[in-house]
């Protein structure tokens, strides 16, 4: 299967740069071009998921098959990267994440707690994938075994996150709006998110 695929991209004002993973070599180059070639670049990356997943037999990967580079480790976000924001992952993502498999380590990252990724990416994502870590690098699971738990009132003192809360909530009340209204949720000592409808966009510690 000689096919590449651009496993992400992102913009400056000028350029743009992506990632292409080589998939026979698990080789990954980034490049640049400029920004008028988006279009170009997702039709590419399109073919290519195409290409992956396609029913002939040599596009099938071994789901077991270790990784020809283990040391290789390729991460990857889910909202937005594997599925869209909240979305469940394709068939043909599924498919390139197995073959990807067979030639690097994989890992996953992401924001939201390993349940909302179960609900993304299938129940077994921590069986899946030799690397799992989720709500931002709090929880660490490795090989399915978990190796790491934290939180950061566990780390710094309820003390401490109190003072932080504090002095967010003082900073908002010096911001002049024309209509002031906001939301603070706590859950469980791990989040605190103010909305702010006039804000562009959310404020959200993770404890």
């Amino acid at each position: 299967l000689q096919a590449k695929i651009i496993l992400r991209w992102f913009a400056s004002p000028c350029r743009l740069f992506y990632i292409v993973c080589h998939i026979p070599t698990g080789s990954l180059s980034i490049h640049a071009t400029d920004r008028n070639e988006v279009a170009p670049i997702k039709a590419f990356m399109k073919r290519s998921i195409e290409s992956v997943s396609s029913n002939s037999p040599e596009s099938k990967c071994e789901e077991m098959a270790p990784p020809a580079k283990p040391r290789t480790i390729a991460l990857f976000d889910v909202d937005g990267t594997l599925t869209t924001p909240r979305g469940k992952i394709t068939p043909e993502m599924n498919e390139f994440m197995t073959c990807l498999k067979s030639h690097v380590t994989v890992g996953i990252v992401g924001g939201s707690d390993l349940d909302k990724q179960k609900e993304q990416l299938g129940d077994d994502v921590v069986g899946r994938y030799p690397w799992n870590f989720s709500q931002n690098g709090l929880v660490a699971y490795k090989n399915g075994k978990l190796t790491a738990e934290t939180t950061i009132a566990g780390e710094i003192g309820e003390k401490n996150v109190s003072r932080i809360v504090n002095w967010v909530l003082r900073y908002l009340s010096d911001v002049e709006l024309p209509i002031k209204a906001s939301d603070v949720v706590f859950a469980c000592h791990e989040y605190v998110m103010i909305r702010a409808p006039f804000f562009t966009t959310n404020l959200m510690a993770q404890f």
